[in-house]
């Protein structure tokens, strides 16, 4: 495997209003892995991380059109909630996704492989990868191929398969977001793949093979998801993933930790206790 290279963009400070955690360090870099260029943000230090895998377009910092998130202009101030109780929190952009470089052939195996190079790159030997949305599916992909790396999984508002007619909007999609580049701005290539994943997911379900995660696993779910449809695809999870816990939120919709993120957080922190991650 070509030596990977760390590019530093800069080192930032929190803006004032998060004042939970005193920031000394954090960085917003770019990780060479050879076949492929990540950018990634990250606050605190330690070989125990909490890992965002976010929703598959843009809704968190400046690129974003979707500003539900306490976010800001990068990602620093919500992350640095997380090292509060984990001691280091990162972010990073799928191949293809924001300040990420374009592979020369998308695939779900080949993003899960680019996480699990930068996870060891970064010298993280216990990654607790939350899995948000379209970042749900990688992170299950994830936990399926490197079940060794995966120290705890966290799954919100995601699910392992999609039913025919919840997959057939998906195709249309693969085109239609082309002609919205001001809510969809991801680079075309990249948009068409998620797409196309998102609708194979009814002819090719993952459902199968999740019986093969063994990572402690928390699924976080919204009754009122209308994304999902509900909270199906999560119920599905937790009956195949032996020993998962899963939470459904009456009221809650698609997204959870951006819905109630200072919800959310206490709740895997008590989970991730449990099952003596942290």
């Amino acid at each position: 495997m070509p030596g990977a290279k760390v590019v530093a963009r800069q080192n930032i400070t929190a803006p004032k209003e998060c004042n939970r955690l005193s920031i000394k360090e954090a960085k917003m870099a770019n990780m060479d892995l050879g076949d492929v260029t990540i950018h990634y943000e990250e606050v605190g230090h330690g070989p125990t991380a909490f890992i965002l895998c976010e929703s598959d377009h843009m809704t968190w910092g400046p690129k974003a059109h979707d500003h539900r998130y306490p976010g800001g202009d990068n990602m620093i101030p919500e992350l640095n909630h997380w090292k509060a109780d984990i001691g280091r929190a990162i972010y990073w952009e799928y191949p293809g996704k924001g300040e990420s470089s374009e592979p020369a052939k998308y695939s779900l195996p080949f993003a899960a492989s680019a996480l699990a190079r930068l996870i060891d790159k970064l010298g993280v030997t216990k990654p607790i990868v939350y899995g948000l949305e379209w970042g749900g599916v990688l992170a299950q992909e994830y936990a399926l191929d490197y079940p060794e790396q995966c120290a705890a999984l966290v799954l919100d508002s995601a699910s392992p398969e999609l039913n025919e007619a919840a997959s057939e909007p998906w195709y249309k999609q693969a085109y239609s977001r082309l002609e919205d580049p001001v809510s969809f701005p991801e680079r075309p290539k990249y948009s068409k793949f998620v797409c196309r994943v998102f609708g194979s997911m009814y002819e090719r379900p993952m459902t199968p093979r999740l019986h093969n995660i063994k990572s402690p696993t928390f699924i976080l779910a919204g009754a009122k998801d209308t994304a999902t449809r509900g909270a199906g695809g999560s119920v599905i999870m937790s009956r195949q993933i032996k020993g998962s816990q899963l939470k459904i939120f009456d009221e809650g919709g698609h997204g959870l930790i951006r819905e109630r993120p200072r919800e959310i957080q206490p709740l895997v922190v008590e989970f991730l206790r449990k099952h003596g991650v942290i």
